[in-house]
């Protein structure tokens, strides 16, 4: 069952990334009900690659440079404009608003596209779990699903910890100030780690 191979894909899984963050951000702005439709939106950007880890020539596909080099320049991107949209509206973003609830697709949307660039995840799925090209086969599968269940209890996780996080910074305008500009520095880091990991 590759028992090895999967406590290492549970281990990336918990440890904090793009989704983590995005995911901490959003349930600290405007508590579960924000930070679950991140957490969900998150995991559901795993699924395309979960999807392709079961096509015998995805993972040669996702193998070659331009591809991989196109997702990391794709992801840099995303990062530093959430890293500047965060900076620039972040009171406004952390302070309690109604419209919350109406943006949950927006949430999840999101959350899809900061996992689906994520160039990260293409290594999970086709070189540490055996789901990757040639093993098309059912335990291939299961350990792929398994992963995916995992992503989404641990982005759950984060949400719970941020809404905790949030209910002490929306009574203070500068803790609000200061919780916005440390998640905007965060992403700027993260898209400066992945650029340069991948250089």
């Amino acid at each position: 069952m590759h028992i090895d191979l999967l406590l290492t894909a549970l281990l990336l899984a918990f440890l904090p990334g793009p989704g983590a963050i995005y995911t901490l951000s959003a349930a600290t702005s405007s508590g579960l009900r924000a930070g679950l439709p991140a957490a969900a939106g998150c995991a559901a950007g795993a699924l395309p690659y979960f999807a392709l880890s079961t096509a015998p020539t995805a993972g040669a596909a996702f193998a070659h440079p331009a591809v991989t080099g196109a997702l990391t320049g794709a992801g840099v991107l995303y990062l530093v404009y959430l890293a500047v949209r965060t900076w620039r509206t972040g009171q406004e973003r952390l302070s309690p608003s109604v419209r919350d609830d109406q943006r949950m697709w927006r949430r999840v949307g999101q959350g899809a596209v900061v996992n689906l660039l994520n160039p990260k995840l293409s290594l999970v799925f086709f070189v540490l779990l055996p789901g990757s090209a040639g093993d098309t086969g059912p335990a291939g599968a299961a350990l792929g699903a398994a992963f995916v269940g995992v992503i989404l209890v641990a982005y759950v996780l984060y949400a719970v910890a941020g809404s905790f996080l949030g209910r002490g910074l929306v009574k203070n305008a500068k803790s609000r100030t200061w919780a916005s500009r440390v998640f905007a520095s965060t992403y700027a880091l993260l898209a400066a780690r992945l650029a340069f990991s991948f250089a």
